[in-house]
């Protein structure tokens, strides 16, 4: 295979980029939406059409999640392929010459593949984003796209690492970009949301509460098992003490009779899938992030700090990053259920120190302004149309793993 750089563009640098971005899928089945869904739904609408003119393509299905993208004028194209169908090859590379494509910019283990491998055969420079950390196949493959790859988008110094070690993609070609969020709106939750949402639960109002964000599934463990455990310590210390677990997935009825053969039934409430986050952050007091997995960056944590909510959680993947020990939260060793507990109930039980780190979450949170973000992409796709690649700079990235 050819490892020959992506073109680069002469006269037109006065026009929109055009950037098709590709994601393998944009939710589950029964409309349950993930991270990636979030991303794109707060990221495309957002771009000044005068820089960037970006279009969607899903690899698979059609998921209601795309009513939000339409209605800010972005209709995205569902290939409706299956997950090991290899069509999309094809489709790709035929969408990138009808609709005259830029640059292409990859979401998901089976984008980064077949949209790269697309990508070379239109000679189109790619950009893959990595949200989550995983071992690319086949490895013969991945080696020369990674040579090839004009920017690898990496969402935590962890992941960038990630990137360079595992994809092979040049360090100058990776770098480390923060997701956005729109920070009024978790700031801002709506009139009297606090007292409504525990209402609607019938949670007393000086109850102490502490949610978990989430699909509800085992692989990847979010660890909803282990948090149900400590919440058994949690309640004997703090009577009163609640536990919402906010999100829906295979792995529900599974928690739900572990809490009941705990005894917890009255402690742990389920509220399924939910829209108002902001409302519901507003209700609670501290927000817990017991995954086990090496996560990289997650999206409900900075959701949590940008509404002022301390995070409680294991120390493993992109977490340290979010969580400072003492200033937005407190992270204790991956897997020890007592240490989580104990972090519960220390925080529940002290609202000083409680108020004091979530006024330090939502400063901190601040970086994550998702104008900021969308005008790092804009810079990005501005400097792989002008060189054909980016070129980074930063510090080395220790070994990942």
């Amino acid at each position: 295979m050819s490892t020959k750089q992506p073109h680069q563009f002469e006269g037109r640098k006065d026009t929109p980029i055009r950037v098709l971005f590709v994601n393998d899928h944009l939710g589950y089945p029964g409309g349950v939406v993930h991270g990636g869904t979030s991303y794109i739904t707060t990221v495309l609408p957002r771009f000044d059409p005068s820089r960037v003119d970006a279009r969607l393509c899903i690899l698979r299905g059609h998921h209601p999640a795309a009513e939000k993208l339409e209605a800010f004028g972005t209709s995205p194209l569902f290939l409706d392929r299956a997950k090991w169908d290899p069509r999309p090859l094809a489709d790709l590379a035929s969408l990138i010459r009808r609709w005259s494509i830029d640059m292409v910019h990859l979401n998901g283990m089976k984008a980064h593949l077949l949209g790269r491998l697309a990508a070379r055969r239109t000679r189109t420079p790619a950009i893959i984003h990595l949200h989550f950390e995983y071992t690319p196949r086949p490895r013969l493959l991945h080696a020369p796209l990674g040579r090839g790859t004009a920017a690898a988008i990496a969402v935590s110094d962890r992941l960038r690492a990630h990137a360079i070690h595992a994809f092979g993609v040049p360090e100058e070609r990776a770098v480390r970009i923060y997701n956005g969020l729109d920070l009024r709106r978790f700031s801002t939750p709506t009139e009297n949301a606090r007292a409504r949402i525990r209402g609607a639960f019938g949670i007393g109002p000086d109850a102490p509460v502490v949610a978990i964000l989430g699909r509800v599934v085992v692989r990847p463990d979010k660890g909803h098992r282990h948090l149900i455990r400590a919440m058994e310590s949690v309640v004997h210390s703090l009577p009163g003490a609640i536990l919402l677990v906010v999100g829906d997935g295979a792995a529900l009825p599974t928690c739900k009779t572990l809490a009941h053969s705990l005894g917890l039934s009255r402690s742990v409430l389920f509220a399924g899938q939910r829209e108002d986050i902001p409302d519901l952050l507003a209700a609670v007091d501290l927000v817990a992030a017991p995954s086990i997995v090496e996560e990289a960056l997650s999206l409900s944590v900075i959701e949590a700090l940008c509404a002022g909510r301390p995070v409680v959680g294991f120390h493993v993947g992109g977490l340290p990053e979010l969580v400072h020990n003492g200033e937005t939260g407190i992270l204790v060793p991956k897997g020890d259920v007592p240490a989580l507990a104990d972090a519960l109930v220390r925080l529940l039980g002290d609202d000083e120190l409680r108020s004091r780190l979530g006024r330090s979450a939502a400063v901190f949170a601040r970086r994550f302004e998702i104008g900021a973000h969308v005008s790092r992409l804009t810079d990005l796709y501005e400097e792989v149309r002008e060189k054909g690649a980016i070129h980074a700079t930063g510090p080395a990235p220790k070994g990942g793993k």
